[in-house]
Order: structure tokens, then C-alpha cells, then sequence
């Protein structure tokens, strides 16, 4: 009986240290996506099979399913300021996020069910197709152009309406060039305008710093907590060395071609960024552009097309805003 408890006590003690591990490596693993910024009634994350309830403040990682309930929304602001806000009784993934100001950044975000508002950020500012949205589980999925989007999943059929883009979006597109230059210095060693005239503001900002105070006496007049003179600081004594013995900086392995952000790359994501915004919504069956405010899309089912573009009737756009009454007190974040 004793041999038996003793084995029971280790393959507990092992299974436990097994847990601890895996926690551990899946925590490891975690890329921070998001934050909630304002959570309202119950909202909970799904994470590595673990059910967390959040709260306003609580950092959101890639592969999070956020689910609202009956009386909850919360409101996401993503790490490139792209923004989302999600009603009662819905259900949103973060699939895919990446976001290192460079080429390849993107991500994918899924709507399982429910309402949901967004603005997009620098991503899809800087790069239209970096951020996708896909509607339902086999619904549709909306490629974005730096746009103001509200939209409703109800079982087999989804509405999707292009809404007026918001008062500062004009700083974010602002923001989205100064991040698309810096790109393109990084990777082709070319400074554009934009930047030069950033840095140009920053030393203008930099006070010129009194050099006349040496470095022997610089704490001759300070005191310490005691009330004692603190001794005079030496300064630091500079050896001459061999340059041969001297360590050679690490080279940079070289930039491929497909990683670098040119500056035609930079001209042209400016002239889009100017341009109005606009949607496309697609799936298997069809697809729609959607470009004017206050236009949308349906579909209907898993195995329809979009509808083609027309003016959402404004009951139905009251209506899904009605169901996120609460949550449009957080407008203006």
C-alpha cells in the first residue's frame, strides 16, 4: 500500500511539473496584439485552453478568441492604433499580428458572430492588404483601404457597412508616412523629406546643455541625505589599445531584395492613403467594392455572393449601433 501511494505521489508530482512546463512554453510564445481599453459587463479571452476574464487594461495576445456576453463589449486598441469595438453576444480571433514596422507585417482578425465596429490603423494605412477581416466562418472577407468599417454577423448571413472615417485618422496617416519613410532609410540608406524635416523638429526641441561645468566639480556642491559633501567623482580613464586587439562591429547580413521598401514603394502608399476609403468584400462566390459612406453589403449565407453595393437602409445602421449603445460612449478614445 505504501509502495502504491508512494508512485501515485511521484506520477502526480510529474504531471504537475509537466503542466508547469507547458504553461511556461506556451506563455513563452505569446506575441502581444492588443489591450482592452475599456471593458463594460463580462468579457472573457480564450488563450491556450484556458477561459480569463478581462478587465479594462488587460494585454491581448495573437490566437485570443474574445467572447462579449449578453450585457458585456469591450473596446481593443491594437498595438498599430487600429481600433475595434465589439457589441453584445459577440465573438472576434485575433488569427494573425505582427507588427515590427516593417514589409511584412500584417494581420488577420476573424468575427465569429455578433457586432463589431473598427478603424483601421498604421498597418493597413501603410499597406491596404497587411489587414484582413473575415466575417463568419465561412462568410466573406473584407479587404481593407484605410477605412471606418461597422458590421453584424447572425448566423449564416452578415451585413457590412463603410461608415465615415473618424476625426483622427488625418494623425494616423500622419504617423503611417513618417513609419514608411523610416522604412525606407532603413533598408535603401535614403533619407526622404519627411524625415529630415522630423529630425529637424526634434533638434529644435533639444535644449543646448551647459558645457561650462567640468567634470571633476560637477558634484562639489551636492549633498547626501546625511548632509555630507559627496566626494569629487574622477573621470574616467580612457585607455589607448592596439586596433588590432579593438572588436570589429558585427556586419548586418544584407537586406533581400523583397524586404526593401523602395521609394516608388513609398509613393505609391502615400497616393493610397490619399485616396478616399473604400472595402472589398469577397468570398467564393462573388465580390464587391464598397466606397461611398453609408453604402454596405449582405450576404445572405455560406454559399451566396455579396450583394452588390447600396445605401444601408438607416434603420438597419441604427440598429447596429443601437446594439452597441453603450460601447458608443467609447467613440472617442
Amino acid at each position: 500500500m505504501k509502495l502504491f501511494f508512494k508512485k501515485s505521489t511521484f506520477f502526480i508530482q510529474l504531471l504537475l511539473c509537466c503542466s508547469l512546463l507547458l504553461t511556461f512554453n506556451a506563455s513563452a510564445r505569446l506575441i502581444h496584439a492588443a489591450n482592452a481599453k475599456k471593458v463594460i459587463g463580462k468579457v472573457t479571452v480564450t488563450r491556450a485552453n484556458h477561459l480569463i476574464r478581462i478587465k479594462s487594461g488587460s494585454k491581448l495576445y495573437k490566437n485570443d478568441v474574445i467572447n462579449t456576453t449578453k450585457k458585456g463589449q469591450v473596446m481593443i486598441i491594437f498595438r498599430d492604433r487600429t481600433k475595434f469595438v465589439l457589441g453584445r453576444n459577440s465573438s472576434m480571433t485575433i488569427n494573425k499580428f505582427s507588427y515590427r514596422k516593417k514589409k511584412k507585417d500584417n494581420m488577420f482578425i476573424s468575427i465569429l458572430r455578433g457586432s463589431f465596429r473598427f478603424v483601421s490603423g498604421i498597418m493597413a494605412k501603410k499597406r491596404h492588404h497587411s489587414m484582413r477581416v473575415k466575417v463568419g466562418r465561412r462568410l466573406a472577407t473584407i479587404g481593407i483601404r484605410g477605412t471606418h468599417v461597422a458590421g453584424e454577423v447572425i448566423g449564416d448571413s452578415s451585413s457590412i457597412t463603410l461608415l465615415e472615417p473618424e476625426e483622427e485618422e488625418k494623425e494616423i496617416i500622419a504617423v503611417a508616412k513618417v513609419e514608411l519613410a523610416e522604412e525606407v532609410e532603413q533598408t535603401t540608406a535614403i533619407t526622404l523629406p519627411i524625415i529630415a524635416d522630423k529630425k529637424a523638429e526634434e533638434e529644435k526641441q533639444i535644449e543646448p546643455k551647459n558645457n561650462t561645468t567640468s567634470y571633476a566639480n560637477a558634484f562639489d556642491d551636492e549633498e547626501d541625505e546625511w548632509g555630507t559633501s559627496q566626494p569629487t567623482v574622477e573621470p574616467p580613464v580612457i585607455e589607448d589599445k592596439d586596433p588590432s586587439q579593438q572588436t570589429k562591429p558585427k556586419q548586418q547580413a544584407p537586406i533581400a531584395d523583397e524586404d526593401k521598401v523602395t521609394v516608388d514603394d513609398y509613393q505609391q502608399a502615400v497616393s493610397e492613403m490619399d485616396a478616399p476609403s473604400s472595402i472589398k468584400v469577397e468570398n467564393d462566390y462573388g465580390s464587391v467594392i464598397i466606397d461611398k459612406a453609408g453604402y454596405g453589403t449582405t450576404i445572405p449565407d455560406a454559399h451566396s455572393p455579396p450583394t452588390p453595393m447600396r445605401r444601408m437602409k438607416l434603420r438597419t445602421i441604427n440598429n447596429l449601433m443601437r446594439s452597441m449603445q453603450r460601447a458608443r460612449r467609447m467613440r472617442h478614445f
